[in-house]
Protein backbone atom coordinates (compact mmCIF):
# COMPACT_ATOMS: atom_id res chain seq x y z
CA UNK A 1 0.00 0.00 0.00
CA UNK A 2 1.21 3.46 -0.82
CA UNK A 3 0.23 6.80 -0.11
CA UNK A 4 1.59 10.32 -0.49
CA UNK A 5 0.51 12.75 2.13
CA UNK A 6 -0.72 16.04 1.43
CA UNK A 7 -1.90 18.54 3.45
CA UNK A 8 -2.18 21.88 1.34
CA UNK A 9 -6.13 21.19 0.43
CA UNK A 10 -6.60 21.48 4.36
CA UNK A 11 -5.11 24.48 4.75
CA UNK A 12 -7.10 26.35 1.60
CA UNK A 13 -10.57 25.77 3.93
CA UNK A 14 -9.23 28.38 6.33
CA UNK A 15 -9.89 32.23 5.57
CA UNK A 16 -6.09 34.22 4.62
CA UNK A 17 -6.55 36.70 7.50
CA UNK A 18 -2.60 37.04 7.35
CA UNK A 19 -1.57 35.92 4.15
CA UNK A 20 2.02 35.84 3.81
CA UNK A 21 2.83 34.25 6.94
CA UNK A 22 -0.17 31.61 6.68
CA UNK A 23 0.84 30.43 2.77
CA UNK A 24 4.62 30.46 3.89
CA UNK A 25 3.55 28.33 6.66
CA UNK A 26 0.86 26.11 4.84
CA UNK A 27 3.49 26.05 1.66
CA UNK A 28 5.94 24.70 4.21
CA UNK A 29 3.88 22.41 5.46
CA UNK A 30 2.51 20.85 2.16
CA UNK A 31 6.12 20.43 1.17
CA UNK A 32 7.46 18.53 3.38
CA UNK A 33 4.68 16.41 3.66
CA UNK A 34 4.55 15.81 -0.24
CA UNK A 35 7.91 14.54 0.25
CA UNK A 36 6.90 11.53 2.52
CA UNK A 37 6.16 8.47 0.93
CA UNK A 38 4.68 5.81 3.37
CA UNK A 39 4.53 2.33 1.69
CA UNK A 40 2.71 -0.11 4.30
CA UNK A 41 4.37 0.21 7.63
CA UNK A 42 7.59 2.36 6.50
CA UNK A 43 7.36 6.17 6.55
CA UNK A 44 9.99 7.71 4.10
CA UNK A 45 11.97 10.81 2.93
CA UNK A 46 13.42 11.72 -0.34
CA UNK A 47 16.94 13.31 0.50
CA UNK A 48 20.19 14.37 -1.33
CA UNK A 49 21.62 11.03 -2.12
CA UNK A 50 18.07 9.09 -2.43
CA UNK A 51 15.31 8.24 0.38
CA UNK A 52 15.60 7.77 3.59
CA UNK A 53 13.35 5.45 6.15
CA UNK A 54 12.49 8.09 8.88
CA UNK A 55 9.77 5.68 10.63
CA UNK A 56 8.45 2.41 11.04
CA UNK A 57 5.13 1.62 12.09
CA UNK A 58 4.63 -1.68 12.33
CA UNK A 59 5.21 -5.00 14.83
CA UNK A 60 6.74 -7.35 12.14
CA UNK A 61 9.29 -9.67 13.84
CA UNK A 62 11.26 -9.98 10.92
CA UNK A 63 11.98 -7.13 8.55
CA UNK A 64 13.58 -6.61 4.71
CA UNK A 65 14.39 -2.70 4.13
CA UNK A 66 13.57 -2.94 0.46
CA UNK A 67 16.86 -1.42 -1.94
CA UNK A 68 14.52 1.31 -3.53
CA UNK A 69 11.19 3.54 -3.18
CA UNK A 70 9.76 5.01 -6.60
CA UNK A 71 12.65 4.28 -8.34
CA UNK A 72 14.94 5.71 -5.95
CA UNK A 73 18.03 4.28 -3.94
CA UNK A 74 17.24 3.87 0.42
CA UNK A 75 19.76 5.25 1.48
CA UNK A 76 19.65 6.16 5.34
CA UNK A 77 17.91 4.16 8.11
CA UNK A 78 17.06 7.90 9.88
CA UNK A 79 17.33 8.37 13.73
CA UNK A 80 15.39 6.31 16.21
CA UNK A 81 13.45 4.57 12.97
CA UNK A 82 12.82 1.38 15.15
CA UNK A 83 13.44 2.72 18.20
CA UNK A 84 11.64 0.54 21.16
CA UNK A 85 10.41 -2.12 18.76
CA UNK A 86 11.03 -4.79 21.02
CA UNK A 87 9.43 -7.86 19.03
CA UNK A 88 11.66 -7.13 16.06
CA UNK A 89 13.87 -9.91 15.75
CA UNK A 90 15.84 -10.36 12.60
CA UNK A 91 16.67 -7.21 10.07
CA UNK A 92 18.07 -6.83 6.74
CA UNK A 93 19.22 -3.89 5.59
CA UNK A 94 19.87 -3.46 1.86
CA UNK A 95 23.53 -2.78 0.15
CA UNK A 96 21.92 0.73 -0.85
CA UNK A 97 22.11 1.88 2.87
CA UNK A 98 24.98 4.09 3.59
CA UNK A 99 24.14 5.51 7.32
CA UNK A 100 22.21 4.10 10.31
CA UNK A 101 21.12 7.13 12.51
CA UNK A 102 21.27 7.69 15.87
CA UNK A 103 19.51 5.62 18.21
CA UNK A 104 18.25 3.87 14.91
CA UNK A 105 17.72 -0.13 16.73
CA UNK A 106 17.80 1.35 20.30
CA UNK A 107 16.14 -0.50 22.62
CA UNK A 108 14.95 -3.40 20.43
CA UNK A 109 15.21 -5.72 22.90
CA UNK A 110 14.33 -9.08 20.70
CA UNK A 111 16.74 -7.94 17.90
CA UNK A 112 18.97 -11.14 17.88
CA UNK A 113 20.17 -11.10 13.56
CA UNK A 114 21.43 -7.81 11.73
CA UNK A 115 22.20 -8.84 7.91
CA UNK A 116 23.75 -6.04 5.87
CA UNK A 117 23.33 -6.61 2.28
CA UNK A 118 26.62 -6.71 -0.03
CA UNK A 119 27.37 -5.57 -3.47
CA UNK A 120 28.11 -1.38 -2.07
CA UNK A 121 31.16 0.14 -2.85
CA UNK A 122 30.81 2.03 -0.35
CA UNK A 123 30.61 -0.15 2.70
CA UNK A 124 28.81 -3.07 1.41
CA UNK A 125 27.09 -1.18 2.85
CA UNK A 126 26.87 0.89 5.39
CA UNK A 127 29.38 3.58 6.32
CA UNK A 128 27.80 5.47 8.84
CA UNK A 129 26.19 3.79 12.41
CA UNK A 130 25.12 6.70 14.61
CA UNK A 131 25.75 6.61 18.60
CA UNK A 132 23.98 4.08 19.88
CA UNK A 133 22.22 2.76 17.12
CA UNK A 134 22.32 -0.58 18.58
CA UNK A 135 21.72 0.55 22.39
CA UNK A 136 20.40 -2.18 24.62
CA UNK A 137 20.17 -5.23 21.55
CA UNK A 138 21.00 -7.87 23.81
CA UNK A 139 19.58 -10.45 22.17
CA UNK A 140 21.80 -9.54 19.10
CA UNK A 141 23.91 -12.72 18.61
CA UNK A 142 24.89 -12.65 14.84
CA UNK A 143 25.42 -9.59 12.45
CA UNK A 144 26.87 -10.09 8.81
CA UNK A 145 29.00 -7.81 6.96
CA UNK A 146 29.03 -8.10 3.16
CA UNK A 147 32.06 -8.32 0.95
CA UNK A 148 34.21 -5.31 0.66
CA UNK A 149 32.76 -3.36 3.75
CA UNK A 150 35.08 -1.69 6.81
CA UNK A 151 33.60 -0.29 9.89
CA UNK A 152 34.37 2.39 12.25
CA UNK A 153 36.38 2.24 15.32
CA UNK A 154 33.69 2.94 17.04
CA UNK A 155 30.72 1.12 16.15
CA UNK A 156 29.56 -1.78 17.84
CA UNK A 157 32.00 -1.42 20.53
CA UNK A 158 30.90 -2.45 24.35
CA UNK A 159 29.77 0.80 25.97
CA UNK A 160 27.60 -1.25 28.26
CA UNK A 161 24.64 -1.32 26.05
CA UNK A 162 25.91 -3.63 23.23
CA UNK A 163 26.92 -7.14 24.35
CA UNK A 164 30.19 -7.61 23.93
CA UNK A 165 32.81 -6.12 21.61
CA UNK A 166 32.05 -6.92 18.29
CA UNK A 167 34.17 -4.28 17.17
CA UNK A 168 37.40 -6.01 18.41
CA UNK A 169 36.09 -9.19 16.56
CA UNK A 170 36.38 -7.43 13.24
CA UNK A 171 39.23 -5.88 13.45
CA UNK A 172 41.23 -8.94 14.28
CA UNK A 173 43.59 -10.70 11.82
CA UNK A 174 41.40 -12.79 10.97
CA UNK A 175 38.25 -10.33 11.25
CA UNK A 176 36.65 -8.31 8.58
CA UNK A 177 33.71 -8.76 6.03
CA UNK A 178 31.63 -11.99 7.49
CA UNK A 179 28.99 -13.54 10.08
CA UNK A 180 29.97 -12.34 13.42
CA UNK A 181 28.00 -15.07 16.08
CA UNK A 182 27.74 -14.60 19.86
CA UNK A 183 25.98 -17.18 21.99
CA UNK A 184 23.28 -15.64 24.21
CA UNK A 185 25.00 -16.47 27.40
CA UNK A 186 28.56 -15.01 26.33
CA UNK A 187 30.03 -11.72 24.87
CA UNK A 188 32.43 -12.90 22.93
CA UNK A 189 31.87 -12.49 18.75
CA UNK A 190 33.23 -15.46 16.80
CA UNK A 191 34.24 -14.65 12.89
CA UNK A 192 31.57 -17.90 11.57
CA UNK A 193 32.16 -17.31 7.77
Amino acid sequence: MKIKASFLSFFSFFPLKAPGLFAALALAAAASLDAQIIVDSFVYERNGQGTALIKYNGMAATITIPNNIEGMAVTEIGHRVFYGCTGLVNVTIPASVATIGYEAFSGCAGLAIVTVGSGNPAYASVTAIGEHAFFNCDLLTSVTFGAGSSIRSADFAYYGSFPGDLRAAYFAQAGGPGTYTRPSNSSSWIKSQ
